[in-house]
Parts: C-alpha cells; sequence; structure tokens
C-alpha cells in the first residue's frame, strides 16, 4: 500500500513566533496538528480531482477508498494511502447502469462504452456483480431459480463482483509527488495563520 506524507519539518518561524512558541508551546502544537489535516485534506481532494481529469470514477467513491490517517500531537505526520490491489467495483464509475443488452460502464472520460452482456446490480443498487458461465452455485437453496416470464426453472450461476481499475492504476507517484510539493509551499502561510489563531485564543 502506497503512502503519501506530509509533515513540519523544514519550516522555519520568524523571531517573534520562536518566542511565542516557548511561551505557549500547546499553541504551538495545535496549530501544527490543525495545518498539516488541512492541508492534507487539500491534497486529497486535489489529488482526486485530477484523477477525475482522466476516469469516469464518482469522488465521493473515491476519497472513501483512499484512507487517511490524521496528525495529531502524539504523530504529527498526516497520511493518505493508496491501495495497490483493490480494483473499484464497477459502481464507482458514473453512469454505470444495466440495458437490455446488459451492464454498460465507462471508465475512461471521454473514452469508450463497455458492455458485459451477464453483469447486473444487487447488494440494494451497491454492487455490480458479473455471471461466470459454464457455473452452477452449489447451495441448495440458491442452485436454481425460476424465470418471472416463463416460470421455468434454470440453473443459477456463479458470480462475481465486477471491477475495473484500482486506485494505484489511476494515482501514479508523479501525480501525488506533485501535489505534495505544490501543497508544502502553503506549509509556513497556513501555519502562520493557525498559530496566530490559537495565539489569539490564549486568554480568552
Amino acid at each position: 500500500m502506497a503512502k503519501t506524507e506530509l509533515d513540519f519539518e523544514g519550516v522555519k518561524l520568524n523571531g517573534l513566533d520562536n518566542v511565542l512558541k516557548a511561551l505557549h508551546p500547546k499553541a504551538y502544537e495545535k496549530a501544527i496538528v490543525r495545518t498539516l489535516n488541512e492541508l492534507g485534506t487539500t491534497i486529497k481532494k486535489e489529488i482526486v480531482q485530477d484523477v477525475r481529469k482522466t476516469y469516469n470514477v464518482k469522488a465521493g467513491y473515491l476519497k472513501k477508498r483512499l484512507p487517511e490517517k490524521k496528525a495529531n500531537s502524539s504523530n504529527m505526520v498526516w497520511r493518505m494511502y493508496v491501495p495497490r490491489s483493490k480494483p473499484l467495483n464497477l459502481m464507482a464509475f458514473s453512469g454505470t447502469k444495466v440495458t437490455p443488452n446488459g451492464l454498460r460502464f465507462k471508465e475512461l472520460q471521454g473514452g469508450k462504452t463497455h458492455t458485459i452482456k451477464k453483469g447486473f446490480i444487487g447488494n440494494g443498487g451497491k454492487t455490480a456483480f458479473v455471471r461466470i458461465s459454464g457455473t452452477q452455485m452449489t447451495d441448495k437453496t440458491t442452485k436454481y431459480s425460476h424465470s418471472k416470464k416463463t416460470g421455468k426453472r434454470y440453473k443459477r450461476e456463479k458470480i462475481r463482483a465486477a471491477v475495473g481499475v484500482s486506485p494505484s492504476q489511476m494515482i501514479s507517484e508523479e501525480l501525488s509527488k506533485r501535489k505534495m510539493k505544490e501543497v508544502e509551499k502553503k506549509l509556513p502561510d497556513t501555519f502562520k495563520r493557525n498559530f496566530d489563531f490559537y495565539i489569539g485564543k490564549i486568554g480568552k
């Protein structure tokens, strides 16, 4: 599982901030944590936006599959993890639906629309599946079903999840590094704003 990390190393404070840091270490600590989590959220958001320029993936679906570990007082590092071997279900892509010809989906923006003849949507509309030709369910209660049109009994084929590309295929190392560099430039000013906020709350 690849990860993207943001920490506070290398950020220099001016003379006054160094004095305030010594006088109010808790405010300094809170400002760092807030800054890392604020900018970490920005990194994740911008990576997803960049990915969606190429892939037809739903923003909310992709965000949920990029787990993050927020910074805190005992671990001042923000992290986002990119699963390497978990391809996304086809329901992750906008416009995935069942048509008379099968399950229709499109992975790439501006790309071709594909159809899986034995594909369908189940699990309350949350998951796309495909029936596996030449197989049959083994459980006695599910191995047969009846046609709603003809009433005839037929064998029920085994199913598997219908999946596409994985987050690691969408998010290149180059993209992660580029977004990290862009956001790191905002660290000093964002920290300054948050530090001033917590210093301003002292005594109130």
